[in-house]
């Protein structure tokens, strides 16, 4: 059996935690599920990290002990991930006997090795991130330049690590192995600054009086982030069990925040080096998830609880708690594309609810269901249509693909693409009048429909934990978490006992507020005059690389051509565009994505998880100007 081993970064114990910590732990869950449902043997690691400065100068703020605090929230970090179904294997604290022991094995290593050397550091430095800063990264008024918050200038004598001397090996590794740090924007970066070249780095300081002590000297302390980078190999049992460290080491993925990628993306690499331990096999630096576009902090008071997110969705809807969980690490996942940052917004989270999960999905299950106990009284043979057959392999096999290539955000847009093949392939078959007329196609119908459902929940499994069992109660399947071994579903097999369940997925209509004419956003004619509308032909449309959504989209304005980029292809072929007459934004501020300059905005009418793009009654030369 293969192994997969996956880490969280551990997390500071300065405070409760929020939808931050929660997101990277959360899709960390959500890959070590899916490995789990491939057959891998899975080691899923994440844990709090406790010896860090500003933990005991807020601890000494509050007046409780060290110790106390850092078992408080640590325990919180683990209850919170526990509330939300995190099925991690172990859960480290750095405040761990065994912990500290790794620390300070790998610290006399380096040493013997000759990557330790002990030197006078001066410099600023910044308590909140941990992180000494040389004078020119300051910004005005010597503040952090990651925190923005003042730093202090410290003169001490430090131990240093040779980090410096391990360039021309890291820049080695880079590039031999492209696909080390991910997304490609982190991993050039990265390079960048290697090439840049590399700085020894301060890993000690001098009386905090709180941390792992430096081997000999108690007034030392080993520093945080020194410490921290080592649970990963503590984890997987090194020094403490061979054969379990030799089973799980390297690590297959490191998952970690877009922040630190500088710790783990050289420093830590070099320090595997440095005691000659292979290096880790990925590491993938994520987006933030933003609060009216700022990162999410306590400082700005914009930081979001996770269960406040529970809260409100549960008063919203009449779902169990375990479902609404579901719906939550559905949405964190779908709304944000994996490796960019995201705004989090609890409309839309909403609005993602009602237009995939309850108006496609859902929906999808409650009307067939209710056919299959109407027509065969729940028992339905099992045939199925081999056309649809073929596209549902060809789906799961890509969306397999999707997890294993860490494309996450793409998989359930990909299963909500394969429910629509199931929507439209109901409509077109209309099995509520073939039951009038060949009962046995319809059968064969609805019994194709299910089984393609079956597929689906089975793909969407480590997403929606409690969902998928309640899909497969009603098909009368095996309630068994769900699989993604290809071999146990196709090919599809097997007749289908159906049951009654209440709606699933129940729609939220949200009450209509009144308006006041006075709160009303009113535009002035001049405002309006602002904005270049145009009529534009489309000559070319082609799919963007690596999106389902995105098309590049030619089109002539007159006798200008342009580029624009749309998010419509869950909506439109590209053969579809080609000769649309269409209304466009001209004068919009350009702008990049997936690395194409997008020239311009087309105009589309949307509700409810459709889009219909805005057209001309009549011909007209393109270039008309709308007014």
């Amino acid at each position: 059996m293969n192994k997969f081993y996956v880490t969280t970064p551990i997390y500071y114990v300065n405070d409760e935690p929020h939808i931050g910590h929660l997101y990277t732990t959360t899709i960390a869950d959500i890959i070590a599920r899916a490995k789990r449902k491939m057959g891998y043997d899975v080691l899923f690691s994440t844990g709090t990290d406790e010896n860090a400065d500003k933990v005991k100068r807020v601890s000494d703020e509050k007046g409780i002990d060290t110790k106390t605090f850092v078992d408080n929230l640590s325990e919180s970090f683990k209850k919170t991930f526990l509330d939300f179904n995190i099925s991690f294997d172990k859960f480290i604290r750095t405040t761990d006997k065994n912990h500290e022991e790794i620390v300070k094995y790998f610290f006399k290593k380096l040493y013997e090795n000759g990557y330790i050397y002990k030197g006078l550091y001066e410099g600023w430095y910044c308590v909140y991130d941990e992180t000494f800063f040389s004078e020119d990264e300051l910004l005005p008024g010597n503040m952090c330049p990651q925190c923005k918050r003042p730093v202090e200038k410290i003169k001490e004598e430090n131990y240093f690590f040779k980090l410096s001397l391990f360039q021309d090996k890291l820049l080695n590794h880079y590039l031999n192995n492209p696909k080390f740090v991910e997304p490609e924007s982190r991993y050039n970066e990265m390079l960048s600054l290697i090439k840049s070249g590399l700085k020894d780095v301060s890993i000690t300081r001098k009386g905090i009086g709180w941390g792992i002590p430096v081997p000999g000297e108690e007034n030392s302390t080993i520093y945080v982030w020194f410490d921290a980078l080592i649970n990963y190999v503590t984890v997987a049992g090194f020094l403490k069990d061979d054969e379990y460290f030799k089973k799980y080491w390297p690590a297959d993925l490191h998952l970690i925040g877009k922040d630190i990628t500088r710790f783990h993306c050289i420093i830590w690499p070099a320090m595997l080096m440095g005691v000659n331990l292979p290096l880790p096999e990925k590491i993938y630096a994520h987006g933030f998830w933003l609060s009216e576009g700022e990162k999410m902090s306590k400082s700005k008071g914009n930081f979001i609880k996770p269960e406040n997110v529970v809260e409100w969705f549960l008063s919203k809807s009449e779902l169990d708690k375990d479902y609404v969980v579901d719906v939550f690490r559905y949405y964190i996942l779908r709304d944000m594309t994996f490796g960019e940052d995201g705004n989090f917004s609890y409309s839309s989270f909403i609005t993602r609810y009602n237009s995939e999960l309850a108006n496609d999905l859902g929906n999808l299950l409650n009307r067939t269901l209710n056919m299959g106990l109407s027509y065969f009284d729940g028992n339905l043979s099992g045939n199925f249509d081999p056309e649809i057959y073929s596209i549902f392999i060809d789906g799961f096999n890509k969306v397999i693909n999707l997890y294993n290539d860490l494309k996450l955000s793409d998989v359930p847009e990909t299963c909500n693409q394969l429910a629509n093949v199931l929507n439209k392939y109901i409509d077109t078959k209309a099995p509520w009048r073939l039951i009038k007329e060949n009962k046995e196609e319809c059968d064969l119908v609805l019994s194709t429909v299910f089984h393609g459902i079956y597929t689906i929940i089975n793909l969407l499994s480590p997403i929606l934990i409690s969902f998928c069992n309640k899909f497969f109660f009603a098909l009368g399947r095996e309630e068994n978490g769900g699989t993604l071994i290809k071999e146990k579903i196709f090919p599809w097999r097997g007749d289908f006992k159906l049951r009654k369940i209440p709606p699933i997925f129940p729609r939220i209509v949200e009450k209509e507020k009144e308006i006041k004419s006075e709160e009303i956003n009113l535009v002035t004619i001049d405002d309006f005059k602002k904005f270049d509308f145009q009529i534009a032909e489309v000559l070319e449309a082609k799919k963007v690389k690596d999106s389902i959504k995105l098309i590049e989209i030619k089109i002539k304005i007159g006798e200008e051509i342009r580029t624009i980029v749309a998010g419509i292809g869950e909506h439109y072929k590209e053969d579809e565009l080609i000769g649309k007459k269409i209304v466009v934004l001209k004068n919009l501020e350009p702008k990049k994505l997936k690395g194409i300059e997008s020239q311009g905005m087309l105009l589309a009418a949307h509700k409810d998880g459709k889009l219909v793009l805005l057209t001309v009654d009549k011909d007209i030369d393109s270039g008309a100007k709308i007014s």
